[in-house]
């Protein structure tokens, strides 16, 4: 009983072409968000034109998923740390065919600004994390090799290690999904002083 239970619950392999190709069409949507509907500004500021502001409300609708990008990825963090990635990511999807195609039936400018905003709330809630790119790390061990020195350097490094080393420990155990950057420990650990050397 117990085994057929962990079997139907065993995580899929990641390693597999739909997954990929799910993965790689999933990574579009940010790009498609405002690369689809830039093309189109022009016609839309001379179909408003009779619309009081209408050249703001018109360059708005390229810049308000942005915006939303920004206020939603914290609230879509907490869902990913509560609920888990994988129910969130479908919604996303959802929500982004709904209110990205909103356009083609929607006349007014306000309802459109408003599918904007859902759409980059769509956005923010599948972004994944990326790996955390050298100049960060780079950036770091020089602002305190220079204005604290080496040893200092050094300290704070074993700190944030074993502090982000107990963390990673404690959500293993609490099984809280892991929302930190690929590699960080080891990219931390790679790029510290102990191993660059303290030249800036």
């Amino acid at each position: 009983m117990n085994s057929n239970h962990e079997s139907t619950t065993r995580p899929r392999n990641p390693d597999t072409l739909p997954v990929k190709a799910t993965l790689l069409l999933v990574s579009t949507l940010t790009v498609m968000a405002g690369a689809t509907i830039a093309p189109s500004l022009p016609a839309m500021r001379q179909y408003f034109s009779a619309v009081a502001n209408a050249d703001y409300w018109v360059r708005l609708v390229l810049t308000v998923p942005a915006l939303f990008i920004a206020l939603g990825a914290p609230i879509a963090g907490t869902i990913i740390d509560r609920f888990g990635r994988k129910g969130l990511l479908g919604l996303a999807v959802f929500l982004y065919g709904l209110a990205g195609s909103s356009g083609f039936v929607l006349s007014s400018i306000g309802p459109i600004l408003l599918g904007r905003m859902l759409l980059g709330l769509s956005v923010a809630a599948k972004r994944q994390p990326k790996r955390r790119p050298t100049y960060w790390f780079d950036s770091r061990r020089r602002f305190f090799v220079k204005n604290y020195g080496w040893w200092y350097a050094v300290l704070t490094e074993a700190a944030w290690a074993s502090g982000y080393a107990l963390w990673r420990l404690r959500r293993a155990v609490q099984r809280k999904p892991d929302t930190d950057p690929p590699n960080l420990l080891s990219d931390f650990l790679l790029n510290s002083v102990l191993f660059k050397g303290a030249e800036i």
